[in-house]
C-alpha cells in the first residue's frame, strides 16, 4: 500500500514494489500555487525569485521524485516495533542491510553495537525517515490547516553568490566544492528567512552527468536493459543532493544528544572523523562506498557481527539507503546489499562536504565526530505502547514539535488495540471539535455525534456492510466526566482526543491507522471517553 493523500498513519511496502510515480511534464514558476500547494513544507518564493525558469523546474522536478522516493522507502508507523513481533520488512531489507546492518547480519549481543538493544538509536533513524517523508507534502501548515507558517518551511534559494557554494568548474572542466548547502533557523549565513534555508549552487544544475534518477530508469527501460546495483558508487542524481539536504534540515531530521553538554544536536549530521581504518580524519561519509564501509565500521571484525550506531547520525546513509531502496524495486535487484563496490569519483569528491549551521561562526559546524553526538534519547513525539517500554514505540509524524506536542507518555490512556473499529484516525479527528466546544471542565458532557462531529440524537440500526460506499456514516459516542479531587487540566478536550488518536489508540487495525473501538485519557481534571463504529 503506498501512502494516502489523506491519512496521517499509513502503511508502506519497502521491497518488491510497483513503479513509485507516472509523471506528466514538470510544472514551472508559473505554476507556483499548484505546487504551494502540493509542497507546504518548502518555502518556494525565494527559488521564484533566484533561479532561472530552467533550474526551477529541475528543482520542483526533483523534490517531487525525492518525496516519492521517501514514500515508498520511509518505514510506516508500526514498522518501529521491535518486541511485539511486527514483521517489519524494511529492517529486513537489502537497502537497510546495506547502509545499517539487518538484524540477521548482526546478531552480538553486545549493547553498543545492536539496534535491538539499543532502540532509542533504532526509533531515532525510523523517526527522520518518517519526518522526512511527509514533512514536504504534510509540513509547514499552521495548526488549523488555514495557511502555512514560513518559519516551518524549509525554504529553496538559487542565489549565486551563497558563502561555500561551488560557483564554476576549474580549468580541467571539475568542480570542488558543495553543489547545495543547507543552514539552520539560527546560522549567521542564513538571513534572508525564519526557517532553515536550502541553496543550491551553479555546481547541482551546471556539472556534466547529474541526471535526474528516473532518466536514468526510464532510459534504461527504453532499450530493456537493467541496472545494476555496480553503478551505484558513479551514479550522480539530483535527488540525491535533495535527499542528502532534507535530512540536515531541522523540522525533518532529530540529533542525539551530546553526552558532556547533555543538549540534543537538533540536525542529522555529515559524520567525520569515522574512525575507518585508512580514511582521513576530514573525510565525510558520503557515497555508497563510505555509507557502506561506515555501516561495517565494528561488523568485519566480529564472528556475530555488530552494526554502527553511528550511522543514524549521518546524512548521506539515509539519503543512499532512499536510493537503494528506489532502485531496488525499479529493477528487482536480488541481493542482501552486502556486495563490496569501489571508490569512484561520486565518493572521494562529494557533492557536500558540510552543511552550514553557524556557531560562532564555524561555518562546518555541522560536521560532527561520532564521539561528540554519542548518547540517543527517543525522539519527542514517539508514544510508549507499554507505557515505559522504549522496544515498542510509536513514533508519529509531526509537523509542529512545539506547537503541536501530544506524544506525552505519562498520561494514563486506556484502550484495547486488538479491538479496531475500522474507522480511520484522520477521520475520527474531524469528530470532537463541536463537542470540544462545549465542554466545561467543571461539568459532564456526553454526546452521540455523527462523522463532522454533529450531535445526533439516535443512531441509525447497524447491519453487516456488504460494500465500503454502502456504509461510510460514522458514529461516534464522546464524554467528558469530572473528577472529584478538584485537579487542573493537563489538557484541553481537542489535545486530549488528538492524544488518543496519535497514541495506540489511533493505530489499530491492518493498516495501523484506524481507532480502536473504544478509549479513553485521564487529564487529571477528568477523563475523555470516545466509542467509534462505521455505521
Amino acid at each position: 500500500m503506498r501512502f494516502s493523500t489523506v491519512l496521517l498513519w499509513v502503511n508502506v511496502t519497502i521491497i518488491g514494489a510497483s513503479p513509485l510515480y507516472t509523471r506528466s511534464s514538470a510544472l514551472g514558476k508559473s505554476d507556483i500555487d499548484e505546487i504551494e500547494k502540493q509542497f507546504p513544507g518548502i518555502y518556494w518564493k525565494l527559488a521564484v525569485d533566484t533561479c532561472t525558469d530552467d533550474e526551477f523546474e529541475i528543482l520542483y522536478k526533483a523534490t517531487e521524485m525525492s518525496s516519492r522516493i521517501l514514500e515508498g522507502a520511509a518505514p510506516s508507523a508500526y514498522d518501529a516495533g521491535l518486541a511485539s513481533g511486527v514483521d517489519n520488512s524494511m529492517y529486513n531489507s537489502a537497502a537497510w542491510n546495506r547502509y545499517f546492518i539487518s538484524p540477521q547480519n548482526a546478531m552480538i549481543a553486545d549493547t553498543t553495537h545492536s539496534w535491538s538493544l539499543n532502540p532509542e538509536a533504532y526509533q531515532t533513524v525510523l523517526h527522520n525517515m518518517m519526518q522526512a517523508a511527509f514533512y514536504p507534502t504534510q509540513g509547514g501548515k499552521k495548526k488549523n490547516g488555514d495557511g502555512t507558517v514560513q518559519a516551518k518551511q524549509a525554504a529553496y534559494t538559487c542565489q549565486r553568490d551563497f558563502k561555500g557554494c561551488a560557483q564554476e568548474p576549474t580549468a580541467r572542466g571539475g568542480w570542488t566544492g558543495p553543489s547545495a548547502r543547507t543552514s539552520q533557523p539560527d546560522s549567521a549565513l542564513n538571513t534572508l528567512v525564519d526557517g532553515a534555508l536550502i541553496a543550491f549552487c551553479p555546481r547541482y544544475f551546471q556539472e556534466a552527468g547529474q541526471k535526474h534518477i528516473e532518466d536514468y530508469v526510464n532510459d534504461l527501460k527504453k532499450v530493456k536493459r537493467k541496472m545494476s546495483w555496480h553503478v551505484l558508487p558513479s551514479l550522480r542524481t539530483f535527488e540525491h543532493v535533495i535527499l542528502h539536504e532534507w535530512m540536515h534540515v531541522n523540522l525533518f531530521g532529530y540529533g542525539p544528544k551530546n553526552i558532556e553538554t547533555q543538549k540534543n544536536w537538533p540536525i542529522i549530521v555529515d559524520v567525520s572523523n569515522s574512525g575507518l581504518e585508512g580514511v582521513p580524519d576530514e573525510q565525510v561519509m558520503y557515497g555508497d562506498y563510505y555509507t557502506y564501509e561506515f555501516a561495517r565500521k565494528y561488523h568485519k571484525n566480529s564472528k556475530l557481527g555488530a552494526v554502527n550506531l553511528e550511522t543514524a547520525l549521518n546524512a548521506d546513509s539515509y539519503a543512499m539507503f532512499y536510493l537503494y531502496s528506489y532502485l531496488s524495486d525499479e529493477f528487482d535487484w536480488d541481493t542482501d546489499g552486502s556486495e563490496t563496490l569501489h571508490k569512484r569519483d561520486a565518493d572521494t569528491d562529494p557533492d557536500d562536504k558540510g552543511v552550514t549551521w553557524t556557531v560562532d561562526d564555524d561555518d562546518d559546524e555541522n560536521v560532527r565526530s561520532p564521539s561528540e553526538l554519542n548518547e540517543f534519547v527517543m525522539p519527542t513525539n514517539c508514544i510508549f505502547l507499554g507505557k515505559n517500554s522504549t522496544l515498542d514505540a510509536s513514533c508519529t509524524f509531526d509537523a509542529d514539535y512545539a506547537d503541536d506536542d501530544v506524544a506525552n507518555p505519562d498520561l494514563d490512556y486506556q484502550c484495547d488495540t486488538t479491538q479496531t473499529s475500522s474507522v480511520p484516525a484522520d477521520i475520527f479527528g474531524g469528530m470532537y471539535d463541536k463537542f470540544c466546544d462545549q465542554v466545561d471542565e467543571k461539568s459532564m458532557l456526553t454526546w452521540v455525534v455523527d462523522n463532522e462531529g454533529n450531535e445526533m440524537f439516535t443512531l441509525d440500526k447497524r447491519t453487516p456492510p456488504t460494500k465500503p460506499s454502502d456504509y461510510e456514516t460514522v458514529t461516534g459516542y464522546l464524554s467528558f466526566s469530572t473528577n472529584s479531587d478538584n485537579s487542573t487540566c493537563s489538557k484541553s478536550c481537542s489535545d486530549a482526543f488528538d492524544y488518543l488518536k496519535a497514541c495506540p489508540c489511533g493505530t489499530t487495525g491492518q493498516g495501523m491507522y484506524s481507532m480502536a473501538q473504544q478509549g479513553s485519557v485521564d487529564v487529571g481534571c477528568g477523563v475523555y471517553t470516545f466509542n467509534v463504529n462505521k455505521a
